[in-house]
């Protein structure tokens, strides 16, 4: 059951852009420099990636790839017809082509970096390659097609904090690398991870080699970089060119000069290149001064803790050649700017107001909220779209665009789980509504709850003083092989004599006793609930009738009056002179018990019963297509969806139901499927079910026994 929050609920609030990944066609030189300059001006730019697409795929290792650095979408930029679809697919992800990149939902909102005030980086002009510059530099700093450099001259002037227009020359790329004041260092600024798996503390200074101006190194590099540690560690990271060990004023120097860092690991320094062998690598790093790694020692524990030494290292400084560099960067994360804020919940509505901890001027962004204000709402995209229009779920959050400004104040829904449902059915189903036993059931259960079900002798004991109706005499008659031209001939024959059956009423002495319950207890518990009532019967002389008489017709004096010919009459007294006490069951259970939809309530009541946060509607009418199907439990346990077939008797349960079932419950979306009966369940159904259930990634729940007075 769920109740509507009321008082200060906290929210976790991140603020980040949505971050691409690139699709180009493998070896495309042009398409991967297309991409760079598109990384280049978007907040969060160089925490993107670039994947080469191959025979119309991604590599398995690509694959890793965005899945760990929570890719938001795709780019397409420039692959067959269908390709990236295809992929986005495959991944779950969305995708765009690149000329509408600034348009479509999410991969609009990722605000230009100069919209993110910021002074200038550690005393630099953030620095850019220059526009006939090789692929490795535009790699390594960052690069502007002719609308983006138009786009500068035409808002900032050459000398204005934060902005440098002029690109610098390639051997100044080596230490605005070092120093992390590239353009696409500024793409990050403001911009970190909130978690991550491992603390990943101070990284070798990873010295990437390339020849040739490699399109192989580049797409390896620019990769790698986008992994690396923002907030949780430092890795220096250069990718330069093997000539300019020769040519570059100072790069040696420039390059020891990052190593002996405090709390530094060993090795110092990662060579690595996919163009130059390890062998001229490693006379790189000798003609430097570097020491090589002892042999047998280990390389990655070092690299992915702490040192927790303070004072700062000396020569000689230690290298490795590293084949495999993308393992020092392989740990899960979440990405934005994070702070806690408090929610104002009155019923349905949640007003949330903060102040934005990164200060941005204009252009769309994400925030994703989460916290205790979202617990034990379903993460479907139904149940976002109804917490705020537009809204998606990610990463566990609720996700929505925004504008980026100084101060937020959001208004939102937090819809009941009811409304929940409705908004699943609505987008999934032609049409949906109660079943008649679903109306009713539905009525008891919000009169109270259906967890005295449960209880030890109650459904036992209903069964006892249920009224013999229409469903139970079709069955009787069914047993003694009485049969009619149609099943509408036999319902309406029935109709006509059970349905004006008066309900049965009996004595405790009619009732039975059972070693686990006392028969007295279990009709003063009844009553309690208000699923039965106390009365006396009347046995009149004079029509010869005996009538039921609620507690509160018998007369305080006076002798009692027949309701059938209105004579004096007299109290039944057994074995005394007392009058003896009666039982019958109120008209809303006599009717459930006669529907067959109590095995339903003590389903429901079962599953209330284990789980903390539980809706269910049951009796359930869908349309899909030209079928209607009718459901007998429906509802959330727990945020997953459920679907539940229940019968009184197990071995009532078919495969057929179980075949029909499934399909419904993947155009659903359904999390857990369901198999209840009071008594026991069929192994061989229960194996049949497990099959179906693992071909559509549902879960199976089995609840069998649920009367314990059924008989094994």
């Amino acid at each position: 059951m769920q109740v509507d929050p009321v008082g200060v609920r906290g929210v976790h609030v991140r603020i980040l852009p949505a971050r691409a990944a690139y699709l180009v066609p493998d070896g495309d030189r042009e398409a991967f420099l297309h991409a760079v300059q598109e990384a280049s001006t978007r907040w969060g730019g160089a925490t993107e990636l670039i994947l080469p697409v191959a025979n119309g795929q991604i590599g398995k290792f690509d694959r890793r790839l965005t899945e760990i650095a929570k890719i938001d979408g795709l780019v397409d930029m420039g692959l067959a017809d269908g390709v990236a679809a295809g992929i986005g697919t495959e991944l779950g992800l969305p995708t765009v082509a690149h000329a509408y990149i600034g348009q479509e939902f999410p991969f609009r909102c990722a605000p230009n970096p100069f919209s993110v005030l910021a002074e200038r980086i550690d005393g630099y002009s953030p620095v850019s390659a220059a526009e006939d510059s090789p692929l490795w530099a535009s790699t390594a700093a960052g690069a502007f097609n002719q609308a983006a450099r138009q786009w500068l001259r035409d808002n900032f002037s050459p000398m204005q904090p934060g902005v440098q227009t002029t690109p610098w020359g390639e051997d100044q790329l080596g230490t605005a690398q070092l120093v992390r004041s590239t353009w696409l260092d500024r793409t990050v600024h403001h911009f970190a991870e909130t978690y991550g798996s491992q603390t990943a503390g101070n990284l070798p200074l990873i010295l990437w080699v390339t020849e040739g101006d490699s399109l192989d190194d580049c797409l390896d590099f620019w990769n790698l970089r986008a992994l690396r540690p923002l907030a949780f560690g430092s890795m220096p990271m250069g990718l330069v060119p093997v000539e300019a060990f020769e040519h570059w004023i100072n790069l040696p120097q420039q390059l020891l000069g990052q190593l002996g860092r405090a709390g530094a690991p060993t090795p110092d320094v990662f060579l690595t290149s996919r163009s130059v062998a390890g062998d001229r690598l490693q006379a790189i790093a000798e003609r430097m001064g570097l020491k090589k790694q002892d042999e047998g020692e280990n390389v990655l524990t070092p690299v992915l803790a702490f040192d927790l030494l303070t004072r700062q290292k000396e020569p000689p400084y230690q290298y490795h050649v590293l084949a495999y560099t993308h393992s020092v960067a392989l740990n899960e994360r979440r990405y934005g700017v994070s702070i806690q804020a408090d929610a104002y919940v009155s019923g349905p509505v949640a007003n949330l107001r903060f102040d934005s901890p990164v200060e941005i001027d204009g252009g769309q962004l994400l925030l994703r909220l989460g916290g205790a204000l979202f617990d034990g709402l379903p993460r479907r995209p139904e149940v976002a779209e109804l917490i705020s229009s537009g809204s998606t779920w990610r990463e566990d959050d609720l996700q929505l665009a925004h504008f980026g400004q100084r101060h937020y104040a959001l208004q939102l829904r937090i819809p009941p789980l009811a409304d929940c449902l409705d908004a699943v059915l609505a987008r999934n189903t032609d049409s949906y509504s109660p079943s008649a036993p679903g109306v009713l059931a539905e009525a008891l259960a919000s009169k109270g709850g259906t967890a005295g079900l449960l209880e030890p002798g109650v459904l036992p004991m209903i069964r006892q003083l249920a009224t013999p109706r229409r469903e139970r005499l079709v069955k009787e008659l069914a047993a003694q092989g009485i049969s009619f031209e149609t099943a509408q001939d036999l319902h309406a024959l029935v109709g006509d004599w059970a349905d004006h059956r008066t309900r049965t009423y009996k004595a405790a002495s009619d009732l039975p006793n059972d070693p686990g319950w006392d028969r007295h207890t279990v009709l003063n518990r009844l009553a309690d609930l208000s699923w039965a009532e106390r009365g006396a019967e009347i046995a009149c002389q004079t029509c010869r009738t005996k009538t039921y008489l609620p507690i509160d017709s018998v007369p305080a004096r006076g002798a009692p009056i027949c309701p059938a010919c209105l004579t004096p009459g007299a109290l039944t007294a057994r074995g005394g002179t007392d009058p003896t006490m009666f039982y019958r069951l109120d008209g809303l259970i006599d009717t459930l018990a006669d529907q067959g939809v109590l095995p339903h309530l003590v389903a429901m009541a079962a599953l209330q019963r284990d789980h903390e946060r539980v809706w269910l509607r049951p009796g359930t009418l869908l349309k899909l297509g030209p079928k209607e199907h009718e459901v007998d439990i429906l509802g959330f346990i727990d945020e997953d969806l459920l679907y539940g077939e229940v019968k009184s008797e197990g071995f009532r349960l078919t495969n057929k139901e179980i075949d029909d079932d499934l399909p419904i419950c993947a155009t659903l979306g359904v999390n857990v499927y369901v198999l209840a009966a009071l008594d026991d369940i069929p192994d061989q159904l229960t194996r049949h079910a497990q099959e179906m259930c693992d071909q559509h990634g549902i879960v199976l729940r089995v609840l069998a026994r649920l009367d314990p007075a059924s008989p094994v």
